[in-house]
């Protein structure tokens, strides 16, 4: 790929019909361009590290939006305080993220991925019952 300085790029979306890896363009985008602002979506959560490991950091997963406010409008319907239901919203893409990060650290290893995702489901779980304890003394 020829080095060509680039100032601007509007878009450009790679639709792949197979789903081989690594995914040459943005790798190649990355690598040849490190300035370059690379926006990608990603599948699954495998997906988010395959894009990272290729040096993209302008990731979009595709479907944790459409599940987290789904699941916001179920809560506000089964009759949870819409303000109650936001905060949860609030505290559970943190830990999302903060997992993904810390996963993405040792995705390499798969006993250390289960050890990182259980200790981090467990520390959540813990955070949601001492709010749940919290709320039930006001």
């Amino acid at each position: 790929m020829k080095r060509i300085p680039i100032t601007y790029v509007f878009l450009i979306r790679c639709h792949y019909v197979t789903q081989r890896w690594p995914q040459p363009l943005p790798g190649a985008l990355a690598k040849n361009f490190p300035h370059l602002k690379i926006y990608a979506r990603a599948r699954n959560r495998g997906h988010v590290f395959q894009l990272m490991d290729l040096g993209v950091t302008h990731i979009k997963r595709e479907t944790i939006d459409s599940a987290i406010n789904f699941t916001e409008e179920l809560l506000v319907d089964y009759g949870l305080p819409p303000q109650e239901v936001q905060s949860l919203v609030s505290k559970f893409k943190s830990y999302d993220l903060e997992t993904l990060a810390e996963q993405f650290k040792v995705h390499s290893d798969e006993n250390q991925m289960i050890a990182v995702s259980k200790q981090a489901a467990q520390q959540f779980s813990e955070t949601l019952r001492a709010d749940s304890e919290a709320s039930i003394s006001k």
